[in-house]
């Protein structure tokens, strides 16, 4: 089990910072070609998959290592789903191995399942627990990366749905369902993600570490009390409605809990910016 859960581990962390590239990537072409990529898609808004892809492509959204919004890996799908019974198992395969190992929900829910599973049947943490922090760490890091990545393309084109979240395979149907419902779509995602980034980062720390004891000073322990007390501790850290029933007692704890408050004030600020986005929307239609 020590060696499955360390491949797991490693694997979330090559993936991970292969994630990190392209969204680092995507910031810089946001930062660069946003502009020109936003007054294409409004002169002649793309009519369907194939012409979403076509102007990331024309537009410079061509960067390592599948470009923007992962669309080489898109596009290898659809044509893949056009052949026969066998490319269209690859291109399942395909689609299943880019959410769980290319987005950051599938990642950090990885790092839970690897973290979390095991201490409901074993009575100690398999393989190197430094791996497991470093797995957390690196999928925490990506959560944070993708809410730059929102607000670099909000001060780009003041807005976040229509270009944003328009082409791959979790996209946020603009047309269908409103641009100010889709706008609250795209904050609702990222703060799924990153309460689920807290919460793993509670759990690597309570059950890897050992890092929380109840007030009175007695430990937590390993098990299902581990990832109960992380659960709580993460719902009090991020609601910020009372005190979390549990104290931290050595540096990984510490850390974790710095990075659970920055989370929290990081989602709040983020959602000031959702009301302006929808005023210059409806300034916009008007």
């Amino acid at each position: 089990m020590a060696v499955v859960v360390d491949l797991l581990n490693i694997t979330i962390i090559l993936h991970g910072l292969l994630k990190l590239t392209a969204i680092t990537n995507a910031i810089r072409w946001i930062s660069e070609r946003g502009r020109d990529y936003r007054l294409a898609y409004d002169r002649m808004p793309p009519a369907d998959d194939a012409a979403k892809l076509r102007l990331l492509v024309e537009c410079g959204g061509t960067f390592f290592p599948f470009g923007a919004k992962d669309h080489r890996i898109r596009r290898r799908y659809l044509r893949w789903q056009r052949r026969s019974r066998r490319w269209r198992a690859a291109a399942v395969a395909l689609r299943i191995w880019a959410t769980v190992c290319f987005t950051a929900p599938g990642l950090v829910a990885l790092t839970v399942f690897g973290t979390a599973g095991p201490a409901f049947f074993l009575p100690r943490p398999p393989g190197s627990r430094w791996l497991t922090l470093g797995a957390a760490l690196v999928a925490a890091a990506i959560v944070i990366a993708i809410f730059f990545e929102a607000l670099t393309w909000y001060l780009t084109v003041r807005g976040y749905a229509r270009r944003f979240l328009t082409t791959g395979f979790h996209r946020t149907r603009v047309d269908s369902t409103g641009e100010n419902l889709a706008e609250l779509r795209v904050y609702i995602y990222l703060a799924a993600s990153m309460v689920l980034a807290n919460s793993m980062l509670c759990l690597t720390a309570a059950v890897s570490f050992g890092s929380y004891r109840y007030l009175d000073g007695n430990e937590v322990g390993y098990g299902p009390s581990a990832v109960a007390a992380a659960c709580l501790h993460t719902a009090s850290s991020m609601s910020f409605l009372g005190e979390s029933p549990f104290t931290t007692h050595n540096s990984v704890g510490s850390l974790i809990g710095v990075l659970d408050l920055g989370s929290g004030v990081m989602l709040i600020l983020f959602g000031l910016t959702l009301l302006p986005a929808m005023l210059n929307l409806n300034g916009r239609d008007e």
